[in-house]
């Protein structure tokens, strides 16, 4: 950083002009810090079960509008995955190793 030779007589370095602007300026924080934190404890679907929710549906309503037995029962089998995933974390807890 160059400091202009007023205020180089005036006794201001680069550090000290660094050190007012870094001071006035604010910093942006992380994304981590913005959130409200990871939520311990509360169940909640990650963009693997939303797509997972969708799948299913999808295959449910197909099933309907093409008169599949197959694609409904995946689509509920798939459904039924998610509900025993969403019963079954909570209650095994987590753990990190």
């Amino acid at each position: 950083m160059l400091v202009a030779p007023e205020a180089e007589l005036r006794g201001v370095s680069a550090d000290d002009a660094l050190e007012r602007v870094l001071a006035d300026v604010p910093v942006p924080r992380a994304a981590a810090e913005v959130a409200d934190g990871p939520r311990i404890g509360v169940p909640e679907l990650t963009g693997r079960g939303w797509t997972l929710i969708g799948g299913a549906g999808g295959l449910v309503v197909a099933g309907k509008l093409f008169g599949s037995d197959a694609l409904t029962a995946t689509g509920l089998a798939a459904g039924f995955a998610l509900l025993l995933a969403l019963a079954w974390v909570p209650a095994a807890g987590t753990s990190c190793r």
